[in-house]
Formats: C-alpha cells, sequence, structure tokens
C-alpha cells in the first residue's frame, strides 16, 4: 500500500476552510465547503442524491476529517422535515470565546441517534468509520445529519453536512419506538434527470436505454426539447422490477435535428444512452445528469488531432443567455476567454471547441464554462480517427477519494489519465494503481515505471498520464485518486492498433447492488476498494421484463482486488441489464462495449 504518512500529509496540509468532508452516505450538496454554513446541513447546491437503506439496520458512516481539532460528532435523523433537526448543542467557552466543550446525550433522545461520537484528542486516521442504528420506519426523503464539535476553538464551533435517506422498515423487525415521526409518503422520490444531448435524422440516432432500479413497477415520461427550447415528443411507459427498456429516435428524417431529453419518474430509474452521429460513425454512450451545475470544466487534448464538441442544455424557463468560455493549459494559465455562448431558455447548443495557440504547452488543457444566473447541464464528444467519445462535464464537487475500477495496458491496450482541478487554488494528489491480486501495479509511463504519482494541480489546471501500452501482455487493475480538494478526472481506454477509445469518468461512490444494460458483446470489471473486507459477486442477467434468465459464476474478490470477464448473454436475447450483488463491501464497476469494431464504456446504474 502507498505510504499512509505521506497521503495524511496532503490531506492535513493547507488552508483551514474545510474541515470535514460526509464520504458515506452521499451527500445532500454537490458543492459545499467542509461542512461550512449553519444549520441544519451547510450551504452549497443541493444534489438530490437519495441513498436508500434498510430500516432497523446499522448504517455505516465514513467521514473525512482534513482539519484537526478535538471534538466529536453528533448524527440526527428529520423525518418528515429538517425543522425536526435539534438545535446544535450548549457550548462551554473560556474568556476569549474559544471552546472547552460542548454538552453531549449520553443517552440520545429522538430525533438524536448518537451523541458525543468518535470522541478525538488526536489528529484523525486518513478517514473516520463507524455506523449508527436506523430506527425500523418507513420514510421516503428523511435527512441525516452529522455535525462536528471542534474544541479550542473560535465561534463558529460546529460544522455541519447532511445526507438523503429513504428508509424502508424491515418487517421482520420490531417497529421502531412510537416517538419517531411516520412519514406521511406525500412525498415520493422523484427521477428527474436530463440527458443534455440528443440527435436524430440526418443518419444520426440516439437509442436511450431506461432501467428500474427500483422495487416497484417504475411509471416514466421521457420528454424530448429542441435547440430552441419547443417541446418535442413524449414518450412514457412503465418499467417492471429489474426491467428496461429502449427508446430509439428516428434517422430517416433527411435533416439532422438536436436537443436534449429530461426523464421523470415516480421511482428510481437510471440509464445510458448510446449516441451515434451516423450510420458509418461509432457510438459512444452518455449518462443522464441529475444535477446540474453553473459551472463545467471539459479536458481537451489537440495534441493527437483530436477536437472536442460540447453540448449544452439549459432546462428551466428563463435563458441562461450568456454562458462564458475560457480556456486554460494544463498550468492553469490562460490561453484564451472567448465570445459568450447563448442558450435559449428550456434550449441547447453545441459547439467545437477552438484552437487558439500552436504551442506545445497549450496542446493540453481546460475549457471552463461559467453561469452566473442559472444551471447548466453539458457533455463533450472528443473526435479522433474515426472514433466518438462522450467526455462528462465535470462540476465543482465535494473533495473525496476517486476510483477507476479499471485501467490495462500493453497486449494492444493503454490507459491515459487526465486529472483536473476543479476547486479553487491548488489541489494537493496522490494516485495508486493497483492489480488484480491487490498488489501495488507497477505501470510504463514515458520511460519511467511506478505505481503511482503524487503532485499539486495548479488552480484551474489539469495534468495527463499516458501509459507505455508496449507490452505484450496485457496487464489489469484499477486506480483510486486521493485528494483533500475537488480532483476529478476522465480516462481514455485506447485500442493502439486501431484508435478506437472509451471514456470513463473518475467515481465517487460504489454500491453493493449494480446494474449494467447490455445489447451487444460486453465486458465487465470489478473492483473492490476495502482495505480489510473481502466480498463475493453474484451475476444475473435479466431481459427487458425483469426475469432472470441466466446465471454465471459468481465472482470471489478479495479487498483490494479487481476481476474482468465477458458477460455470457444466452442466444436469442437481444436487450437486458446485468445485476451485479456484492455480498459484503461496495464495489465498483464499468461495462466496455463492442460493436462494429467501436469500443464503449458503459455506466454501471445504482441506486
Amino acid at each position: 500500500m502507498r505510504p499512509l504518512p505521506l497521503l495524511l500529509g496532503l490531506l492535513l496540509a493547507g488552508n483551514a476552510g474545510a474541515h470535514f468532508a460526509l464520504i458515506a452516505p452521499a451527500s445532500a450538496l454537490a458543492t459545499e465547503d467542509g461542512g461550512k454554513g449553519g444549520p441544519p446541513c451547510g450551504l452549497g447546491i443541493e444534489s438530490n442524491v437519495v441513498t436508500e437503506v434498510q430500516g432497523g439496520h446499522p448504517l455505516p458512516l465514513r467521514l473525512q476529517e482534513f482539519i484537526f481539532h478535538p471534538g466529536h460528532y453528533r448524527v440526527a435523523l428529520a423525518v418528515k422535515s429538517r425543522d425536526e433537526l435539534p438545535p446544535d448543542p450548549d457550548v462551554l467557552a473560556d474568556a476569549d470565546g474559544t471552546s472547552i466543550s460542548a454538552s453531549i446525550q449520553n443517552s440520545p433522545r429522538i430525533p438524536v441517534l448518537a451523541d458525543g461520537l468518535l470522541a478525538h484528542t488526536n489528529p484523525p486516521p486518513n478517514e473516520w468509520s463507524t455506523q449508527v442504528v436506523l430506527p425500523n420506519i418507513n420514510c421516503k426523503r428523511c435527512t441525516l445529519q452529522i455535525i462536528e464539535f471542534m474544541a479550542e476553538h473560535g465561534p463558529s464551533y460546529f460544522y455541519h453536512h447532511c445526507a438523503d435517506l429513504k428508509i424502508t422498515a424491515d418487517p421482520s423487525l420490531p417497529a421502531a419506538d412510537a416517538a419517531w415521526p411516520r412519514d406521511d409518503a406525500s412525498q415520493p422520490m422523484i427521477t428527474n434527470t436530463v440527458l443534455p444531448h440528443i440527435a436524430t435524422g440526418g443518419g444520426a440516432q440516439t437509442a436511450i436505454t431506461l432501467v428500474n432500479l427500483d422495487a416497484a413497477p417504475a411509471p416514466f415520461t421521457l420528454n424530448f426539447f429542441g435547440d430552441d427550447g419547443t417541446a418535442g415528443n413524449t414518450v412514457t411507459g412503465t418499467l417492471p422490477v429489474g426491467g428496461s427498456q429502449t427508446v430509439v429516435t428516428d434517422t430517416s428524417p433527411p435533416a439532422r435535428s438536436t436537443g436534449w431529453a429530461q426523464l421523470t419518474s415516480t421511482q428510481s430509474i437510471d440509464g445510458v444512452a448510446l449516441y451515434r452521429a451516423s450510420a458509418s460513425s461509432a457510438e459512444t454512450a452518455l449518462r443522464p445528469v441529475i444535477t446540474g451545475s453553473p459551472r463545467l470544466l471539459f479536458p481537451f487534448d489537440n495534441s493527437d488531432g483530436s477536437q472536442l464538441e460540447v453540448a449544452l442544455a439549459a432546462p428551466g424557463t428563463t435563458s441562461v443567455g450568456r454562458n462564458l468560455l475560457s480556456l486554460r493549459n494544463q498550468q492553469g494559465q490562460s490561453i484564451s476567454d472567448e465570445p459568450a455562448i447563448g442558450v435559449a431558455a428550456n434550449g441547447h447548443t453545441s459547439f467545437v471547441l477552438p484552437v487558439r495557440s500552436a504551442e506545445p504547452a497549450n496542446a493540453r488543457g481546460v475549457a471552463r464554462i461559467d453561469q452566473s444566473n442559472g444551471l447548466i447541464y453539458g457533455v463533450g464528444f472528443r473526435t479522433r480517427d474515426g472514433s466518438v467519445t462522450a467526455i462528462d462535464g465535470i462540476p465543482r464537487d465535494l473533495a473525496s477519494a476517486k476510483t477507476l475500477p479499471h485501467l490495462a495496458d500493453g497486449g494492444g491496450w493503454k490507459t491515459v489519465i487526465t486529472l483536473v482541478n476543479c476547486d479553487a487554488g491548488p489541489a494537493l494528489y496522490s494516485m495508486n494503481f493497483w492489480g488484480d491480486d491487490g498488489k501495488e501495479l507497477p505501470l510504463t509511463f514515458a520511460g519511467n515505471t511506478q505505481s503511482g504519482f503524487t503532485g499539486t494541480l495548479a488552480d484551474g489546471g489539469s495534468a495527463t498520464f499516458e501509459t507505455s501500452g508496449a507490452a505484450v501482455e496485457t496487464v489489469s487493475g484499477w486506480a483510486e485518486v486521493l485528494s483533500r480538494q475537488c480532483v476529478a478526472g476522465t480516462v481514455l481506454f485506447r485500442q493502439v492498433g486501431n484508435g478506437q477509445e472509451a471514456a470513463m469518468p473518475l467515481l465517487s461512490a460504489g454500491s453493493r447492488k449494480l446494474m449494467i444494460p447490455f445489447d451487444a458483446t460486453l465486458g465487465i470489471a470489478l473492483a473492490n476498494i476495502s482495505p480489510v473486507d473481502d466480498t463475493t459477486v453474484t451475476v444475473t442477467l435479466r431481459n427487458e421484463q425483469g426475469d432472470a434468465i441466466a446465471t454465471q459464476a459468481p465472482v470471489s474478490l478479495p479487498h483490494r482486488q479487481h476481476a474482468s470477464f465477458a458477460l455470457a448473454i444466452p442466444d436469442g436475447v437481444q436487450r437486458g441489464v446485468v445485476e451485479l450483488n456484492s455480498t459484503n463491501t461496495d464495489i465498483f464497476a464499468a461495462g466496455i462495449r463492442t460493436n462494429n469494431g467501436a469500443i464503449t464504456y458503459i455506466r454501471a446504474l445504482s441506486k
């Protein structure tokens, strides 16, 4: 394992702007500042992420404390409204206002689940890990609040984080204490996601596969909108439990039309869209976006003859108007400020990123799009040597560990990793590579063999790491990226012979249950990033009706190990989903689709 003291040095260094991050369950905020802001949940843009959990059972908590102060944590649960959450505890402070201690509920009173948790007087480990037992209730959208009390600290004495939970009671366990509020179920969890680019006609085609991730049939509505915001077709239906459905746009109109789509449902639905610019072109996969952002970053690379087309969607009745576009090189230095880009109310636009400099130092970098009066959704399309690859727009996000569930080098493959600083100020990072066997994986980069990198990304900067691909035999594994700031990125898997590529984003969270749609040859890669927990992954194939049609041998996946295999799709089955269930810990997964010589990354879906 890469040396822990170095990593702690990275995590504890820097400014005191952030104090702790909520790693699991997923935060209720998509952008925040280490718990800063008043109760109940701090300040930031809502993520709209709801984590599904079981009532009456322990809920794992994972926290990362960046700035050390002696103190402890308190955990509380609001069922109907965040107004149910208790005020911050009373604090004993000295004459200068420096905190000494805070009151603790040794016998927690509803809605407090635990108090005095993780009490400490010394610097914490890289990550706090504990658990709380949830009340055995049903709740469509509860709020779990975690607050940190800091001793030896001036006002304010608390930092706040929240997570939204959907709790399902366990009928085999006793009901919760009658004092717990009961959800009136008037606010069901709603899927509301955006596909920022759709194309139809002129040979272009978009095939959208929707997957029901919930335990009940899922009605859905899929609305299409044009570049000018005009509403187009609407598709409605109901997905059976475990089922899926593919909606395909029409290629026959002579003129090509573009726009975006919005998916809504009262149940948990996700999906993948396969996009093809023409009947003869390669294909790529887009993912629906849950939340928009006032800022998006797109890494670009003009050094290899590629170009990047950016598509933006602006859901809502108000035009977001001026999108400010600027280009920066990998050192974070400005290359150019471009004319503003307009998007109609509820509309869509796309454009090819300009090349403004022939200097080698400016060949790679980041395109930054800022919107001052609304949220934008976006995706980039990288074209190179006949291949097309979707690049996710990167918002400013929580500081969290990122995982790449698959990398490969040699035997005709190479991996290109681009890290992007999505924070304000320089960002320290550590990137480590792990092999199939869970041991450090040495890879060759620019003639040097190493199993990881540490460094600093400049404000607005990025860094690219390209494996040599020279080895005869393929080696594979996974990677982790650790930072106390927002560091995200894009990974390209490249076939050396024909130049075909598939792009994958770095992932923030795994799951015990993952689903990947299929309709062609599909390879599956799995990574167990836990440093201690072994697991077994079951593999079940389901048709579009949700019926189990085949199983494959369970995959043993010890801690920190990686595995990959080809999906055995039964004859006569055209479409469906593969369901991956881990017995003991969250896993990460990726699908690699091959079709007519093109390779495409297919995102694993989870609730």
